[in-house]
This record gives structure tokens, sequence and C-alpha cells, in this order.
């Protein structure tokens, strides 16, 4: 039977950019995956990178999708959604290496009546500090071992909705980072508690391992946290433009990843107090990204009243 004919039960979406070197071992867990009905795998190259397209030729399964401009993470899962022909929706990342039972984890968890699910993102470099730092600082909410429940986020290399609620949420924003983020909010905006953590919904992720990468992307993290408000209020993204508060932010969020660590992992824990340095400076980064994100929004708020 001809796979194009055949209609998938879930279509799975990957973005690709820059990152061909991790791409043959994401597509390799997503071509043998534990799944005996339908689903076709959907490649987004995001920036028309011939060695994407090399790789995406060796899988049987791949249908490409390219871009022949440069593609936000977010956009580029929107397009590929575009192109999706089944009801239901799993999402990863080209640097991610999904558990053989993902997609039946995903699957079920939709077929039972879950309006989006996600899962626990593990540590594909367990023995790389940086690359162990950089899971943490993204990932502290989704650790194994993590119970099933509602949660408030989950991150887009492993989340998993029906269609009809993709489209009804807005899919990702197009923005460079926390578009994953508005998306869940979303959703719980128009369905409370319908987001789920699937416990058995595995997937392995491959961290930055280098300083700079580590910086450079908390930074990033930080900025669209302030700059979008997303998950505070007006008042704090106001108050989060003054150069004091950093060191506040640094101590909040180093507060709130040792209590996430001690509520959902404990066995991490002395690991994690000796990677402190290398935590502070990625939250470092993070807080400076922050401010300059509260800056940037005030800064739009005040020329809106001068043009208006």
């Amino acid at each position: 039977m001809d796979e194009h004919k055949t209609v998938p039960v879930i279509s799975v979406i990957v973005p690709c950019y820059g990152q061909s070197d991790e791409l043959p071992n994401c597509l390799s867990a997503l071509s043998y995956q534990q799944f005996e009905l339908p689903y076709e795998i959907i490649l987004v190259d995001s920036a028309y990178d011939p060695a994407v397209e090399r790789t995406a030729e060796t899988f049987l399964k791949i249908r490409l999708v390219r871009s022949e401009t440069r593609l936000y993470c977010g956009q580029a899962k929107n397009l590929g959604a575009e192109h999706a022909r089944a009801d239901f929706f799993a999402f990863t990342d080209a640097d991610c290496i999904p558990d053989e039972k993902w997609l039946l984890s995903a699957y079920q968890a939709l077929l039972s009546g879950k309006i989006a699910s996600g899962g626990p993102v593990l540590n594909a470099l367990p023995y790389n500090p940086i690359a162990v730092t950089d899971n943490l600082l993204q990932f502290v909410d989704a650790p194994p071992g993590r119970p099933a429940g509602a949660i408030k986020h989950t991150p887009g290399c492993n989340l998993a909705t029906s269609k009809e609620v993709f489209i009804k949420a807005g899919g990702f924003a197009n923005q460079e980072s926390g578009d994953d983020v508005k998306l869940t909010i979303s959703i719980n905006e128009i369905h409370p508690d319908g987001l789920h953590f699937v416990p058995k919904m595995l997937v392995a992720h491959n961290g930055r391992r280098t300083i700079t990468g580590i910086w450079e992307h908390q930074k990033l993290l930080g900025y669209s946290r302030g700059y979008q408000a997303l998950y505070i209020s007006r008042t704090q993204q106001r108050l989060g433009s003054r150069m004091y508060i950093i060191p506040f932010v640094i101590g909040t969020r180093l507060i709130y990843i040792f209590k996430r660590i001690i509520q959902l992992n404990l066995k991490t824990l002395l690991r994690n107090i000796l990677l402190l340095p290398l935590i502070l400076t990625g939250l470092l980064a993070w807080g400076i990204g922050f401010r300059q994100g509260c800056i940037h929004s005030k800064d739009l708020s005040t020329e809106k009243i001068d043009a208006e």
C-alpha cells in the first residue's frame, strides 16, 4: 500500500535549523516507533539547508517541507501543521530523540480525551555538565518520574494535541522564543486544566555544549518572558526594567529550580548542587535578558502613547 495515500492517524512535525548533525538520530527514532497505525513524519527545513535534504532522503517515511527564507521554530512548526494530513499532531525538535513508545503514549493520551499532552525531557548527554545544565534550566518542570496530571506548560519539543485544538489556540506564536509558552497558555485558557503530563511520553534532548550557547539561549528566553509578559503581570514587567531587579530575578528563579528538583527529582539534588556555578551563569543571562525585554516593552508602550 502506498504510504502517501494512506491517511495517517497522527502527524509528527519536526522543525530543523542548523541541526543536520543531530537530525539523523531524531528521524531514526521517529521512523521506528512502536506504533502499528499509520503515521506521517513531516520535516520542516527552516533555512533551505542541502544537508537536511540529504538526510531526509535516507529515510523512507519522511515528508520534507522546505522554506527558502529563515523561519523561527514556531513558524516552522506552523508550516508543518499546514501540510499535515492527520487529525492529531505531535511535535518534537531535530535535536531530540523520542523514546520508541513516545508516539503511542501521545496518541493514547489524546484518544483518552486529553486536550493536549507532554512528557519528560531527558538528558541525551547525561555526562556532559554543560548540556545537563542547559536541560535543567529549560525543563526543570518536566523530569522523569513526575506523576501524571494537569500542567501549566510543556515544551514544544514534546507536545501533542489535536488539529482542532491547535487551530483554535492559534498555533505557535511567530516569534524567536516563547512560542510554545504562548501556545500552552492559550490552550489552558480555552480548556482549563486541559494540558496533561504523560510520564511515558519521553524524549531525550541534546543540550547545548558550550557556555556561550547556554548564555545566548537563556538570555533570549529571559528576553521573551519580559517582553511578552509571559506568566508575569504588567506591574512585574514595569519593575523588571530596573537594574536592581536582576539579583532578585536570579534568586527567585534559583529557589524555584531547586524547589522543583526537591519536589520532582530529588535524586539529582547533589548533582545539581555541584552544577551551581553553571546554573548561576545561565540564570544571570536570563536575568539580563529579562530586564532588556521589560525595557523594550516599556519603550514600545511609550512610543505608542506618543504616537497617539
